[in-house]
């Protein structure tokens, strides 16, 4: 018995993994991110 209920609680823990949430929020700051930018960056990069 005591096995029995040890297997079904790690069958439980391991349904709970990869379950994915129906929405994530962006992460704070996003709308101020600078990417996606072009390459090379005229401004920063050393002329050749």
């Amino acid at each position: 018995m005591k096995n029995l209920v040890i297997l079904f609680l790690g069958c439980i823990i391991l349904g709970g993994c990869g379950v994915k949430p129906n929405r994530v929020d962006p992460p704070v700051g996003a709308e101020q991110s600078e990417f996606p930018r072009t390459y090379p960056d005229l401004s920063t990069d050393p002329a050749p």
